[in-house]
């Protein structure tokens, strides 16, 4: 095939041979030219299809990715607005519970002074029945120091009452001591 290219052109055997050579490359570089040309564009659109649609679920991805953040940031204020609230809550709770202590040890201290006093006033009162009693006995027995009754004195004090209970119209009372008057 060589010697009659060579022949037809006029030219050595060898510059056919690498007319030959060329003609076949260009002949196959056009060849895969024309099915490229064919299917090239087809790659191309449907690669740029499929960057497109990365690009767009990327976007759809991170826009999520944005909103649930926003979400967990919102939730995240709303937490502290609700530790703070509950915060606030427990110091007021702390506060009232405070408040209800010291009222029950105040009513306990009253409770306390209260029964204190009682025993107090018990005890003097008590006090007061015994200094009584021993005034009393202390009285009788100055009384007893005193007056000496004998049993002569004590027959004309008994036979002096007895007369006076007799008679209705004389003054009850002491006839005058002892002497029987």
């Amino acid at each position: 095939m060589v010697q009659k290219l060579a022949k037809l052109t006029g030219m050595s055997v060898h510059g056919a041979h690498l007319l030959a050579l060329i003609l076949n490359f260009a002949i196959i570089v056009a060849l895969l030219a024309w099915a490229l040309g064919k299917s090239v564009p087809g790659i191309m659109r449907s690669r740029n299809e499929s960057i497109r649609k990365a690009l767009d679920d990327a976007r759809a991805a991170s826009q999520d990715a944005s909103r649930r953040l926003a979400e967990i940031e919102n939730r995240l204020r709303q937490m502290d607005v609700e530790i703070g609230r509950m915060q606030a809550g427990a110091e007021k709770e702390a506060e009232g519970e405070e408040a209800r202590i010291k009222q029950a040890a105040e009513d306990d201290l009253k409770k306390i002074i209260q029964a204190a006093e009682q025993e107090i006033a018990a005890a003097a009162k008590q006090v007061r029945r015994d200094l009584s009693a021993h005034t009393a006995d202390l009285a009788l027995a100055l009384a007893r120091k005193q007056i000496n009754v004998d049993a002569n004195t004590d027959q004309v004090l008994v036979r002096n009452f007895a007369a006076r209970l007799a008679e209705p119209g004389k003054p009850k009372g002491n006839g005058g001591g002892k002497d029987g008057h």
